[in-house]
């Protein structure tokens, strides 16, 4: 429950910061008196300062307070209902009209993202619990694997239990892991047990948590010994697998990373951008940082439609939706910067394959800072 409501409080702090940094004045309510301005002192010549740009009427209700959360959180105003459909279906009309002045009609690209990003990260929150999905024998593989894991387990059971050393406990713990086998074979999630390694003639008891996701499986192999981590320095791979103890909460400092450095994919994406209009004097770095940034809040709109669309059960439709990002770069592209269709094609492609490397950067650099922390 802690994931769902920080992933709602961060929906909110995105919708607010979206909302200070589009308002433009529509839903201050003025009273139609010329006064003073409460900021800097200049006489009103209508509801804003023409000096410093404040509002003339300053609210000072507890009503007003809850208006502006709401509003911030449902950003839906005229201006949403432009960008989002454009942002779609021509992104490349839009970049273009942002970039050469359209600018009161869209929601700006910097506060898009954030926004984006915040909306991707509650998502996920939301959905997370079907990305631990548990490893219940499905194919005839797997159930030969469960079967011989309970033929491992019985046997080291009925050796253990003849050897006059083996404490009660330990007697105990290997029916358990022989129980736990069994449900294992038969479909059924496993419990809380301890179970026995036997390494060097030395016992070890080793705790297994409950459920049989993937991270429970990289703990349990971890505190085997079975995760070899050398980098060739050995307080990172001591990090690495002190954070292996416990997956989850280490996947929750990257996530929590990935949230709070979103922006660094901007300058990550640029150099590429630029050296593929570098003769192109009238093409600014500028043009390049919204194009990036307007590109951005389409793969993570797309990435939140996955999302919805797996934990609704709907993922035939995924692999679809991922064929849609080259289509999205080409004809951003050929829109933003007035392309032929072979210009937009071959930087298309170039950006397309490039973006994967940036990702995947990204991802390296989050988990190191993550992994750190």
């Amino acid at each position: 429950m802690g994931g769902e409501v920080e992933a709602i409080g961060a929906l909110a702090t995105g919708g607010l910061v979206a909302h200070v940094m589009t308002r433009d004045g529509r839903n201050v309510h003025d009273d139609g008196e010329l006064h003073a301005c409460q900021n800097c002192g200049t006489t009103l010549a209508g509801p804003f300062c023409h000096a410093c740009g404040q509002s003339g009427h300053v609210h000072r209700t507890l009503g007003h307070v809850i208006e502006e959360f709401a509003h911030g959180v449902f950003h839906v105003e005229s201006k949403g209902w432009r960008t989002l459909p454009m942002l779609i279906v021509n992104p490349g009309r839009l970049t273009r009209e942002y970039i050469h002045g359209k600018r009161a009609r869209h929601i700006a690209p910097l506060a898009l993202f954030l926004f984006m990003i915040f909306l991707t990260f509650f998502t996920f929150g939301m959905t997370g619990a079907q990305v631990a999905s548990p490893t219940i024998p499905t194919t005839a593989n797997d159930r030969a694997e469960a079967a011989r894991d309970l033929h491992e387990a019985e046997q080291e059971l009925a050796s253990e239990s003849k050897d006059p050393d083996t404490t009660a406990i330990e007697r105990a713990a290997l029916r358990q892991a022989v129980t736990v086998a069994q449900a294992k074979l038969a479909g059924l999630p496993a419990q809380s047990v301890s179970s026995v390694q036997t390494t060097g003639g030395k016992r070890k008891m080793i705790a297994i948590g409950p459920g049989t996701g993937w991270m429970q499986a990289v703990k349990e192999a971890n505190a085997r010994g079975q995760v070899k981590v050398n980098t060739g320095y050995a307080p990172f791979d001591a990090r690495v697998h002190h954070a292996l103890e416990d997956p989850e909460f280490a996947a929750y400092k990257v996530q929590e990373k990935a949230a709070k450095l979103s922006f660094i994919l901007v300058p990550l994406s640029l150099p590429v951008l630029w050296l593929m209009f570098a003769r192109r004097r009238e093409v600014t770095l500028y043009d390049h940082v919204v194009f990036t940034l307007y590109s951005l809040s389409f793969m993570s709109l797309l990435v939140i439609t996955i999302m919805v669309f797996g934990a609704v059960g709907a993922s035939a439709i995924v692999p679809f939706l991922v064929l849609l990002p080259p289509v999205h770069i080409f004809a951003q592209l050929k829109g933003a910067y007035r392309l032929t269709t072979r210009g937009a094609l071959w930087r298309a492609s170039v950006l397309s394959m490039t973006s994967l490397m940036v990702l995947g950067l990204f991802f390296a650099l989050m988990l190191l800072i993550g992994l750190l922390d």
